[in-house]
């Protein structure tokens, strides 16, 4: 059983995926460049970077242009098109309810994140959160994960990182920390070496104690 969460973010806390996958896509049509919603989508739940620069390439186009259309495009997408996914709010609820802190460890930077914690009246569930703003290395790099464990003052035994990709997980196990694999993107899990993989969030409130 564990006490504590560290949550990443983006297709992990909150589908942001769809909304930045339409965007990506619009902007590729208007460079002519056909490529399936599938495959954009695959290419941001590695990093949204790198789907810029692999997108550009494809396009034929400068990855700053892509990315300032995206950025331009991407803070006007409404609040309600970005939305946390089935359960994710009751698992943090349940921490809450134990005694126990939700934290988020994220690439993004924390304007926008707040605005949808606020939004969805999560806000007041989260007792840390370490994001872009704060200038630690990307993950896998366990610097922004020792980080969130001094702040808060947890011993890591009783923490779970609950991430959507392999580097998530990878991050927290190189600070002590074990790790739940929520494959909100349909990956192939078999070489990911992770004690939990589930394709939802619901089995986190049975390893909640």
């Amino acid at each position: 059983m564990f006490k504590h969460l560290i949550w990443d973010f983006d297709g992990t806390l909150f589908d942001t995926y769809t909304a930045q996958t339409e965007i990506l896509s619009g902007i590729m049509s208007g460079f002519g460049y056909e490529i399936s919603a599938d495959e954009v989508r695959k290419l941001t739940a590695v990093s949204l970077s790198s789907a810029i620069d692999a997108l550009a390439a494809g396009a034929g186009a400068g990855a700053e242009e892509i990315s300032e259309l995206f950025i331009s495009r991407y803070g006007a997408v409404p609040l309600d098109r970005e939305f946390p996914y089935e359960g994710a709010k009751d698992v943090c609820e349940r921490v809450t309810a134990c005694g126990g802190m939700n934290m988020i460890n994220t690439h993004r930077g924390g304007e926008r994140l707040r605005r949808l914690l606020a939004h969805y009246e999560m806000d007041g569930l989260f007792a840390e959160i370490v994001c872009r703003d704060d200038g630690y290395p990307r993950k896998p790099d366990p610097a922004s994960y020792a980080e969130l464990l001094r702040r808060s003052g947890v011993s890591a035994d009783n923490v779970l990182m609950v991430g959507d990709r392999p580097l998530d997980v990878e991050g927290g196990r190189r600070a002590g920390i074990r790790g739940y694999l929520f494959n909100s993107n349909g990956i192939d899990t078999a070489a990911i070496d992770c004690e939990y993989k589930e394709a939802d969030l619901l089995p986190l409130l049975d390893l909640i104690g």
